[in-house]
């Protein structure tokens, strides 16, 4: 079809239609199956965004079947404009690019939060190099996309591109945000009683204890799952088949369903590979084969948790008025935890960003992950916003994750490659707790974090919101009252822990880690950074590098470690990495010399080094 034609097409406005019920052979599917708890997604500003799902023709639920009609969910349609839905053999640069069909929706008819069914003009069959399905539209709402939470993320479920924020399409299924609330109600034959169960990775536990193994069970039959039939394999040793009874029947196509698989772990520390076959669903065959109704993963056994360091990634932005809270939870942590906590401050939209963290950015600031497994504001924690705001509740969640078994050590030593100190050499030393014949699924990445950062100008002075009326609850607050005193505009502030440069952030660096493990006996990486055309950097002394062990399979943190460039993180340990390392002077917020470091009115401290520099310090009660 030529670009003229399209234009024609696409000047037609599409209302779109009451709900669209599945006939017989029919079925609405999509990587969101209109079962699940909602989340909302969104850039914080004003632009355009283009949302999209891949469906693969030469396998899975379309292969081989025709597209009818989409089905999508939006929110904040008030402030929506210019909205298509589209069908497009690849991912569109822009709205002229869209290459099979694309409609205008008529917004009068389309409701928040609620199904919006449009039928295309013609059956569309799925060729086998698959389809790109997705809607666009322009938004003043700062979190109009509306995705799955609660159940696991699926590839090819949730692209991105946008104006201004994302200019390029990003796959967000790698950063766990969910599954894309769109679908396309399909023509063809279908399965009626089967089942998929998903891969559960790496479970650790200790030797001789009682657990589970949780198995998420996802529907793929007509009839949906009242029951299953499955059979578990423990390194080639298959064990008698198991049955279990669904207490509330999945309905839906691709509906899940998770079950807690009792188990008593070995009494010796290693590794034991498992797989998981369902073999009947409702009582009939699965009419999946084996190979596709089986899912892997692993038990590893250890004889105690080795040594953890939970690690925050605070996000942050000077613009932000409710950023200080992260500050303040962030140097409190630091405190209390010294060498079991490591904090990552990840700015957005000020001098200090750095583009490398862009696609983890969070729909709200402040921000901040622990782990990368659990999201939650940086200082009241993961349950601020829930009905309760717990003071300085982040250090109930750094305490939760301490308390998680880790099956890694990680050692690092870094130093300057050159003499002009362009490169740091890393070296990682990586040992786990019980004997491995393979290369775990494991890699390693590295954050580069610097102190004492500070500039003049707007961009460097902090927003305070913490001055408003409305912020004056906190005045009494032991953690945040002193921010209900100072200046909207906080003036020539020290910025700490502020991430400079990465490398292999998100995913981690491919063969970083190579196997086999001897338990105890660390294995060795080495890595170099070149931190020549860096622009953040003010002072290399103030450096520090951070080394993090991710797991490759969920992406989680296993064990992190951070070092002085020209020390080993042994010896930061012994002796924690001082940010101020000379004799200061106090003064309070007013420039009067303190004679001594008591609290009281005094609690927030400015200190002035031996080097000339300041900075703001809280003295706790």
């Amino acid at each position: 079809m030529n670009r003229l034609l399209l234009y024609i097409l696409f000047a037609i406005t599409a209302i779109p239609a009451a709900a669209i019920e599945a006939a017989d052979g029919q079925q609405w599917y999509g990587y969101y199956s209109g079962s699940e708890q909602l989340s909302e997604f969104g850039t914080g500003q004003s632009e355009h965004y283009m949302c999209a799902i891949f469906l693969p023709g030469n396998q899975g639920q379309a292969y081989g079947k025709t597209i009818r009609a989409l089905r999508f969910v939006v929110q904040g349609v008030a402030d929506l404009s210019d909205m298509d839905v589209w069908l497009s053999s690849s991912l569109p640069g822009t709205m002229d690019d869209v290459d099979i069909e694309r409609h205008r929706i008529d917004l009068s008819a389309v409701a928040d939060l609620t199904p919006c069914d449009v039928a295309l003009d013609a059956p569309y069959a799925v060729p086998d190099g698959g389809v790109y399905v997705g809607y666009s539209f322009w938004s003043d709402d700062p979190f109009p996309v509306i995705a799955t939470m609660g159940v696991p993320t699926q590839a090819n479920s949730f692209f991105l591109k946008t104006s201004d924020s994302y200019p390029t399409w990003q796959d967000l299924t790698r950063f766990n945000y969910g599954n894309l609330a769109i679908q396309v109600l399909l023509d063809g034959e279908f399965h009626e009683n089967a089942a998929k169960v998903g891969n559960f990775g790496e479970k650790v536990t200790t030797a001789a204890t009682a657990t589970t193994l949780p198995l998420t069970i996802v529907n793929w039959g007509a009839k949906g799952m009242r029951s299953i039939d499955f059979v578990l394999t423990s390194d080639g040793v298959a064990q008698p088949e198991q049955h279990y009874d669904f207490d509330e029947p999945v309905t839906v196509v691709r509906g899940t369903a998770t079950i807690e698989l009792p188990f008593t772990s070995p009494a010796e520390p290693g590794i034991s590979h498992k797989t998981v076959t369902i073999t009947r669903v409702n009582g009939l065959p699965n009419e999946y084969g084996a190979e596709e109704a089986c899912a892997h993963g692993a038990v590893v056994t250890i004889g105690e948790s080795a040594p953890r360091r939970v690690v925050m990634e605070e996000f942050t932005g000077t613009w932000c008025g409710w950023c200080p809270r992260g500050l303040v939870g962030l140097e409190h942590l630091e405190k209390d935890f010294a060498d079991r906590f490591i904090g990552i401050s990840v700015h957005n939209n000020d001098p200090m960003a750095i583009p490398d963290y862009d696609p983890m950015l969070p729909r709200s600031f402040p921000s901040e992950n622990l782990d990368r497994q659990e999201s939650g504001d940086p200082f009241f924690g993961f349950f601020y916003g829930l009905g309760s705001e717990p003071s300085y509740g982040i250090r109930d969640d750094v305490e939760r994750h301490l308390a998680e078994l880790t099956e890694a050590t990680i050692e690092l030593q870094a130093d300057w490659a050159d003499a002009d100190s362009t490169r740091i050499r890393a070296t990682a030393s990586i040992a786990l707790q019980y004997d491995r014949d393979d290369t775990p699924p494991y890699a390693l990445a590295y954050v580069l974090l610097a102190d004492s950062l500070r500039g003049e100008g707007n961009d460097w002075n902090q927003n305070n919101d913490f001055t408003l009326i409305m912020a004056q609850r906190y005045a009494s607050d032991p953690y945040l009252g002193y921010l209900t005193h100072l200046d909207q505009r906080i003036k020539g502030m020290a910025f700490n822990d502020v991430a400079v440069a990465t490398a292999g952030l998100r995913r981690g660096l491919t063969g970083s880690v190579a196997g086999p493990f001897v338990q105890g006996v660390p294995n060795t990486s080495e890595h170099v950074m070149d931190i020549s055309a860096n622009t953040i950097i003010q002072d290399k002394r103030n450096l520090r590098l951070v080394v993090l062990l991710l797991n490759t399979d969920d992406g989680h943190i296993v064990n992190a470690a951070d070092t002085r460039i020209g020390a080993s993180s042994t010896d930061a340990i012994a002796s924690p990495v001082s940010k101020a390392t000379c004799v200061p002077q106090r003064y309070d917020l007013t420039g009067r010399r303190l004679s001594d470091t008591s609290a009281g009115h005094n609690a927030m401290q400015i200190v002035r080094l031996s080097d000339g520099t300041t900075k703001k310090i809280i003295v706790k009660p």
